[in-house]
């Protein structure tokens, strides 16, 4: 098994990506958290190590063989930069909508274009390049190891953690919904903390899930969502902004200005409850901080059933072997 994962690319000028990481580190301007597609490809890698599965993990494109099977996780056309035309090919998490690299059938064997999510996989269908058998469904695993608290919920000294990913008709969201919750929450009495999506690591989430009674997930649409469902393995129920809509300008190319779309697409009534507007949000947010005080929810338990490092690679596996 050939796994690829293509991090960077040149922007300006060529070989500048291996120029950027190093410019980066010298800076002392790393990223402080993995991005989800590094968190997507470490925790497959793991899922492989665990099952003691043999793969090479980016070994040169150039000894890759007719014959061999690739996994390649993205980047797009970069995460297939070289191989073979005859190598059959999983093109999993990063490639884009289909659209964008109509070339990628014709130059390469693709044997299945993997997607997280239902919604997702619905939108690739969409576009009629491709023939639907060659679409799959698989969600990343989450590291239920590291992602795990001890500390029971009524002994947590925060009611809420508010996770904020607003991404998307930024200044709009901020106004009507962010801060109007944190309003709503400091009339009723509600302790909170807050946790913005790319300005933190792992440890530090991690602490905030310790000592949080319940998460609101603020994010508008989620591919699968690995941040909300961290937090669900570490058994923290979620309350989730969930407004069931795309709202990357990006769809206008594609001339689909409405397509359904969820924050949390990974998500039943073990985990939380969800809420599409402020005055939902107003109704309903008593009920769910009560049904969580008196352990009505088991997130937990339900990571563990559907989105586990071990149940991901195990269905990694099977397509890899149907192919």
């Amino acid at each position: 098994m050939d796994v690829i994962y293509k991090q960077e690319f040149n922007r300006w000028v060529k070989g500048d990506k291996y120029i950027r990481p190093i410019v980066r580190k010298l800076l002392g301007t790393n990223p402080p958290y993995k991005s989800g597609m590094q968190r997507v490809v470490a925790n497959f890698l793991l899922g492989l190590d665990k099952g003691k599965t043999p793969y090479n993990f980016n070994r040169f494109t150039s000894l890759i063989g007719k014959s061999d099977k690739v996994i390649s996780f993205g980047l797009g056309l970069e995460g297939v930069k070289g191989v073979k035309k005859e190598t059959p090919v999983i093109a999993a998490i990063g490639f884009p909508y289909p659209a964008e690299v109509p070339e990628l059938f014709k130059d390469y064997n693709i044997k299945k274009y993997l997607q997280h999510s239902n919604w997702t996989l619905d939108l690739a269908k969409s576009s009629g390049i491709y023939k639907d058998s060659i679409f799959e469904l698989w969600p990343a695993g989450i590291n239920t190891e590291q992602w795990s608290c001890p500390i029971k919920l009524n002994e947590k000294k925060t009611d809420v953690l508010i996770y904020d990913k607003i991404y998307w008709e930024t200044e709009k969201t901020n106004e009507e919904i962010l801060m109007s919750i944190k309003n709503f929450l400091e009339e009723h009495g509600y302790s909170y903390s807050e946790i913005k999506y790319g300005k933190y690591n792992p440890e530090e989430y991690l602490g905030k899930l310790n000592q949080s009674k319940v998460m609101i997930f603020l994010s508008a649409h989620e591919s699968q969502g690995l941040a909300y469902q961290e937090g669900l393995s570490c058994n923290v129920p979620v309350f989730a902004w969930d407004q069931g809509y795309w709202l990357d300008p990006v769809r206008f190319n594609y001339n689909k200005p409405i397509v359904k779309a969820t924050s949390v697409p990974y998500f039943d009534e073990r985990c939380g409850m969800k809420f599409t507007d402020l005055n939902e949000f107003i109704s309903t947010f008593g009920n769910f901080f009560e049904t969580a005080l008196s352990n009505q929810f088991s997130p937990r338990e339900y990571i563990l059933e559907n989105l586990s490092i071990e149940r991901s690679t195990d269905k990694m596996l099977d397509i890899y072997n149907s192919i």
